[in-house]
């Protein structure tokens, strides 16, 4: 997400906050965010059961159709908290020796309002005990800013005045590569938003501007078989635009194949617990984050929820037997 739409939706906050220490907090919080997360794109917890959403790499590695859908509702209470909405789709195509995938997300926070559909093409082949895709990703990415949700101090404010909306598109490229052994171990690098490219060029009058940070990100996991029931699966998640570095420290516990609980860890940001199943061909699962920072602290948020849901799926063709005749049985 822009953390600029960030600084607007936690500015609006200041006439409601009476004291003189909701004030010192809400200042600090915002050079923290400002400084430690500059981060525009948005961010799941539960980032290990969706590696195409951020690698394009990954399209086509299951080998079936996967649909993808998680929901994020971000530091409930605070008002005008974030919400993430994304839907990922990918499966391999034969004549392609590859995948392809198509993503669609929004991002909304206060007045800004995110919508991103990109589509992706990953290269699949074999490489040692493992398989590697190399995947390239084209996306359209369309920001919005509503002015009536501002509220001005001023009444004359022209910044605030105009009742109207912000609205411009980006083209985007993404890369990335992903490589996996035997279902066992991963690792994979990828890069977003590398054109950064820079939009409301006609609201200079607004102060409305966006300027989109090329993303690196990297991930990894591997999988520990305690017992013939038992799997701990640890992995990392770290993202960076170049400025500030994030990452994401998970533990997950698997049992029997079908359930699972684990605790994630946000560097200055949360502790979050997660919970899932499988069922068939079906995965579901929920996080909770702990805020840590001076936001959860100081009881300006209740925390955050996340539902994931994800269905796989082969098309089989119906085998139809067929008959012939022989010399042999006459």
């Amino acid at each position: 997400m822009d953390f600029f739409y960030l600084f607007y939706a936690l500015k609006l906050k200041i006439k409601q906050l009476m004291t003189m220490k909701k004030l010192f907090i809400l200042i600090l919080t915002l050079a923290i965010v400002d400084v430690a997360f500059p981060q525009q794109e948005y961010q799941f917890t539960q980032n290990m059961f969706n590696h195409f959403g951020v690698n394009p790499g990954y399209a086509g590695f299951n080998k079936a159709i996967c649909v993808n859908l998680q929901g994020r509702n971000q530091w409930m209470g605070f008002g005008g908290e974030p919400k993430t909405y994304q839907l990922t789709v990918d499966g391999y195509v034969n004549p392609l020796m590859g995948g392809l995938g198509l993503t669609i997300y929004k991002d909304i926070l206060g007045a800004a309002d995110r919508t991103y559909i990109k589509g992706a093409y990953a290269y699949n082949f074999v490489v040692g005990r493992g398989n590697l895709g190399i995947g390239l990703q084209l996306g359209l990415l369309n920001d919005v800013i509503d002015f009536n949700k501002f509220k001005a101090f001023d009444a004359n404010d022209p910044v605030i005045n105009p009742k109207t909306k912000a609205s411009d598109m980006f083209f985007d490229i993404n890369f990335g590569i992903f490589y996996e052994i035997q279902n066992k171990i991963y690792f994979g690098a990828s890069s977003s938003q590398m054109i950064e490219g820079k939009g409301f060029k006609g609201y200079a009058q607004t102060l409305a501007t966006s300027q989109n940070a090329r993303h690196y990100y990297f991930i990894a996991g591997y999988t520990f078989n305690v017992s013939s029931k038992v799997d701990f699966i640890p992995s990392v998640f770290v993202k960076s635009d170049g400025a500030s570095t994030q990452y994401d420290v998970n533990a997950l516990i698997l049992f029997d194949k079908k359930f699972w609980g684990g605790v994630s860890y946000r560097y200055e940001d949360a502790v979050a617990f997660l919970v899932g199943m499988y069922f068939k061909s079906y995965k579901i699962g929920i996080s909770y984050d702990f805020t840590t920072s001076e936001i959860g602290k100081n009881n300006y948020s209740d925390g955050t929820w996340e539902v994931m849901a994800s269905y796989c799926f082969k098309i089989v063709k119906p085998y139809k037997p067929t008959a012939h005749k022989t010399t042999r049985f006459l």
